[in-house]
């Protein structure tokens, strides 16, 4: 055991020095002899410290005769990212992206799971790697590891929540911003689309900023307004949307969280053969594929920008621990392509 422990010892004291430039790259590192000799331990010990630094990819040993040298003064990688999410999402894809960016500019590496619902719990505990420096995670609702921080990309969380972590958009003010630009516009006949099943409070929060704006502007029956779908579903959506427009037959704008959702929509108002341009749609959170197949006004965040500041939060909190009260950053939005929303003043 006491040899075991010199072992790490030694280990940890030269890898130390390595990285803090005792022994530049380039430059010759101690033989074995003198190594044995300085920390007073057998030439088998120096060698197998020596041959770890050589797996860790710090030192390259010479040829018979030649010098072992120093290739590497810092770790690489010097830790990992775990990403743990669904690609079938683009938003996740350009999440993932991102995240890369940050790991590749930094010096670390990601590791990626998208495992099945029913196997998460297995895959959580392939996360206690000591070299795993946090998780993010979306699609997969609220992620637990033990003794791992995790941070929830693009999920809103509720306001009691006082454990997790989260960044997101700023759903409220996607909402207000959006509904105040079709009532710039003269739209007064807007509805405004809810799938209530949700994990996230980001429906919920666009809602309120979307009422906020449309009672300032003097229209006091919102919720009457709101096309509720108990299933995410384009069949139940035509349903409902048919039943909504016998009712406001003068609608002429209806607004939608998300690009997904605007484009379900879309399809739907085809279906009931209302004629293309007669009620615009809008969207939320700017999807690319949509954008080139159904262009929409829409609103938009840097999702690379989001998940870069996520890797800065998990490296900060990996270095000084999780703070006392949890973060939860809201990343500002900007309205796009409203020169597609028709001006009926």
């Amino acid at each position: 055991m006491e040899a075991k422990h010199k072992f790490e010892l030694i280990l940890t004291a030269l890898r130390n020095e390595i990285q803090n430039g005792t022994y530049p790259s380039g430059g010759r590192f101690p033989s074995e002899y003198e190594l044995a000799d300085r920390f007073g331990v057998n030439k088998m010990t120096a060698n197998k410290a020596v041959s770890q630094l050589v797996y860790e990819g710090y030192l390259q040993r010479g040829g018979r005769g030649s010098n072992t040298k120093v290739i590497m003064t810092e770790k690489i990688p010097k830790g990992y990212f775990a990403y743990v999410a669904s690609l079938v999402h683009e938003t996740n894809c350009q999440y993932l992206t991102g995240i890369e960016n940050y790991a590749f500019t930094h010096g670390y590496s990601v590791i990626f799971l998208a495992p099945p619902v029913d196997a998460l719990a297995s895959c959580i505990s392939r996360l206690q790697h000591p070299d795993i420096v946090g998780i993010m995670t979306t699609s997969y609702g609220i992620l637990d590891v033990p003794g791992k921080n995790v941070l929830h990309l693009g999920l809103a969380l509720p306001e009691s929540d006082r454990i997790h972590h989260a960044i997101c958009s700023d759903f409220y003010d996607a909402g207000a911003k959006m509904l105040q630009k079709l009532l710039d516009k003269g739209h007064r006949e807007i509805l405004l689309y809810n799938y209530s099943f949700s994990i996230s409070c980001a429906t919920p929060r666009w809602l309120a900023g979307a009422k906020k704006a449309m009672l300032t502007a003097g229209i006091h029956d919102f919720e009457d307004r709101v096309i509720t779908c108990m299933e995410y579903e384009e069949i139940e959506l035509y349903t409902v949307l048919k039943k909504m427009l016998a009712r406001y037959p003068q609608t002429t704008a209806i607004a939608a969280i998300s690009d997904n959702d605007a484009v379900m929509i879309v399809k739907a108002l085809k279906r009931l053969k209302i004629p293309h341009g007669k009620i615009c749609v809008t969207g939320g959170g700017r999807l690319t594929a949509v954008e080139q197949l159904q262009p929409l006004p829409t609103t938009y965040y840097s999702r690379l920008s989001l998940a870069r500041t996520g890797c800065e939060l998990l490296v900060e909190m990996a270095k000084n621990g999780a703070p006392a009260e949890p973060v939860r950053q809201i990343v500002e939005v900007d309205l796009i392509h409203t020169e597609l929303i028709p001006d009926i003043t």
